[in-house]
């Protein structure tokens, strides 16, 4: 009767270890993108996970003031009180204040994306500064060009975002990503 008691408390002590770990290591690789309400129902995998798909449009282009909105986030550009611009990020829906991704070169004039890519557009000194950010953890902005004069206007055509001063004119133009990276 001993043994028969050690194996069934054996079996439920081992079970018990099994649910512990599960659920340590399902919060640990925790995916935010799955908090709005999980996989959508139109994507799945082999394994049975469905993979979100995206719900907005390809290609958005914001001023300054703008918000942009792409994967359960929506994006802005604020100033702080040292005069820095920053793109800043909030889960949609979300009464919390918007959090720092990365800081502008200079004077914020808008920003696009096309795919999973932010271009930044900001002025300075009589110059045009164009980043790229891509959203994840630890993520910083790649510096992709700048242009002497300063754009007021920004516009995405086929592949390339567009700057404009204020005449106008062309400042100057950026090939977009074409693919995710």
């Amino acid at each position: 009767m001993r043994i028969v008691a050690v194996i069934a408390g054996g079996a439920l002590a081992l079970l018990l270890a099994v649910i512990i770990f599960r659920a340590l290591t399902g919060v640990a690789l925790f995916d935010d993108r799955a908090a709005g309400g999980g996989a959508s129902a139109d994507a799945s995998s082999s394994d049975g996970v469905g993979a979100r798909l995206p719900e907005d449009p390809e290609d958005d282009v914001a001023a300054a003031d703008g918000v942009l909105s792409w994967n359960d986030r929506s994006y802005t550009l604020a100033q702080d009180s040292d005069g820095t611009w920053w793109l800043c990020y909030q889960y949609r829906d979300s009464d919390a204040a918007p959090l720092s991704a990365c800081a502008l070169t200079g004077n914020a004039v808008g920003f696009a994306r096309r795919e999973n890519v932010i271009y930044l557009v900001s002025t300075g000194s009589g110059r045009t500064f164009v980043q790229s950010y891509v959203y994840a953890d630890g993520s910083l902005p790649a510096d992709l060009a700048d242009f002497d004069g300063e754009a007021v206007d920004i516009d995405i055509d086929g592949g390339e975002l567009r700057l404009f001063d204020q005449a106008g004119g062309s400042v100057g133009s950026v090939p977009l990503q074409t693919s995710a990276l």
